[in-house]
């Protein structure tokens, strides 16, 4: 088995969480306020310990589906991050099992889940950015977050998908090469008295 070769695949997947962890430490949005002309940045930390709501939806001037206080807005937005800080553990503990010689089904479908959850935030954010960045007072943008996790973990999923493809064929080689494997005490009498004689000589 080329164990190195199929260690490649879990090294790229592990590359993709560490891109995505790293753009999270980067400003994820930035606000400009229509009323001082301030721009507001807000990484993964600054999210989740509030103060958007705060800032922006003040300057809301569009209609929501559900009306959301200032503190249930921040708390919306705190477990959204929470969701994808847990889906990047779960892609870490699956691609830990996946990291040996032989992994089962659990590990595989674990890091899809994981890797799955980890671009959800993001995609998210992109979406309430599409429907609602025009119906602030002040101007909306976005870091790079949005674009370098998608695209992170889709690369991450292809990986863990070859690396999984990879190792069920050579299970399924060295299963079929197992049955033309046969224990030297299975051998026809004669042979081993040929064996023996030939040591003999």
């Amino acid at each position: 088995m080329n164990i190195e070769k199929n260690k490649i695949w879990i090294r790229l997947a592990f590359c993709g969480l560490i891109i995505s962890l790293v753009s999270l430490l980067f400003p994820i949005i930035v606000y400009t306020s229509y009323r001082d002309h301030t721009a507001h940045s807000f990484n993964l930390i600054g999210l989740l310990t509030g103060g958007f709501a705060e800032v922006a939806q003040r300057e809301y001037t569009g209609k929501s589906w559900i009306e959301l206080s200032t503190g249930a807005f921040d708390v919306f937005v705190a477990i959204a991050g929470i969701i994808g800080a847990a889906s990047i553990v779960l892609s870490l503990v699956g691609l830990r099992s996946m990291s040996k010689q032989y992994e089962s089904q659990r590990p595989f479908r674990m890091t899809l889940c994981g890797l799955i959850g980890t671009a959800i935030p993001a995609l998210l954010l992109l979406l309430a950015f599409s429907l609602s960045a025009n119906y602030y007072q002040g101007e909306v943008s976005l870091g790079a977050y949005v674009v370098i996790t998608p695209l992170a973990m889709i690369a991450s999923c292809l990986a863990v998908v070859k690396r999984h493809q990879l190792t069920r064929a050579e299970l399924a080689l060295q299963k079929e090469a197992s049955q033309y494997i046969r224990v030297a005490g299975d051998l026809p009498k004669r042979q081993l008295t040929a064996f023996e004689m030939r040591g003999c000589l």
